[in-house]
């Protein structure tokens, strides 16, 4: 059996300015907390596999063969310079005991009586100017066959 209460006998009706009874936030709700771990979790495995990816994509490159193309290896069949099939780590541990001090060692023949005036970078070379004997040239060499790549003769105007 349940007694009513009389209205008179009630809980007095507040005009407001009360606190209400408090309520559970949305991060104290334990669905909430256990959707938030899987994300925290998902989110870490998918940083480790970047991570993973680049560092293998950095080692796949540098172990990968020296990219050349047949019009380059004909080019340098041509000028009997040797065409490489080592790989860039191959080249990058050679570099060091070519000339024994860390550097690659290369030989440009030059015309006989030919001098070298001056010696410029530019884009995967060298460019090297020299005087033969009354006429001007420009060779650019590559820097990493020691081929010429370009040959520029400049002559005076008759």
């Amino acid at each position: 059996m349940t007694s009513k209460v009389p209205p008179s006998q009630s809980a007095p009706e507040t005009d407001g300015n009360e606190a209400e009874p408090a309520s559970t936030s949305w991060i104290e709700q334990p669905e909430t907390v256990r959707r938030l771990q899987i994300l925290v979790i998902a989110l870490g495995a998918v940083l480790i596999l970047g991570f993973a990816t680049v560092i293998g994509r950095i080692a796949y490159l540098a172990l990968q063969p020296a990219e050349t193309t047949v019009a380059d290896t004909q080019k340098r069949a041509q000028q009997g310079v040797e065409t490489p099939t080592s790989t860039r780590s191959d080249l990058a541990a050679q570099s060091g005991s070519a000339a024994g001090n860390g550097t690659t060692e290369f030989v440009v023949s030059l015309p006989e009586g030919a001098t070298v005036k001056s010696m410029s970078p530019v884009a995967n070379g060298i460019l090297v100017h020299i005087d033969t004997g009354g006429q001007t040239e420009a060779l650019v060499i590559d820097t990493e066959t020691g081929a010429i790549k370009s040959r520029f003769r400049f002559t005076p105007d008759k």
